[in-house]
């Protein structure tokens, strides 16, 4: 039997991780602040981004000018796991 990483699986159980895996799917990057809106708050953003960003889900891009900002976009596993949410759904609503 092949090994489960728990603590990849265990991340989608996250309040918003996977309304900010879908909201991201359908655009090609966001700011910290649009992400907000599907997260609740931006500290609570600012943890489950660090995590994600540890499991390889998504990268981070500080952006210093004009002002201090964060960009996330899905990395290339990100985005398998969003292919995946989107069959979930598919299934569920069959």
């Amino acid at each position: 039997m092949p090994h489960l990483d728990v603590e990849g699986v265990d991340i989608l159980n996250e309040g918003s991780v996977v309304a900010i895996i879908r909201f991201l799917d359908s655009h090609s990057e966001a700011r910290a602040s649009e992400l907000k809106a599907v997260s609740g708050n931006y500290d609570r953003l600012k943890i489950l981004a660090e995590r994600m960003d540890e499991l390889g889900l998504i990268t981070i891009k500080k952006q210093e000018k004009p002002r201090l900002t964060y960009i996330y976009k899905l990395t290339e596993k990100g985005e398998k796991v969003a292919i995946k949410l989107v069959e979930i759904d598919q299934i569920m609503s069959s």
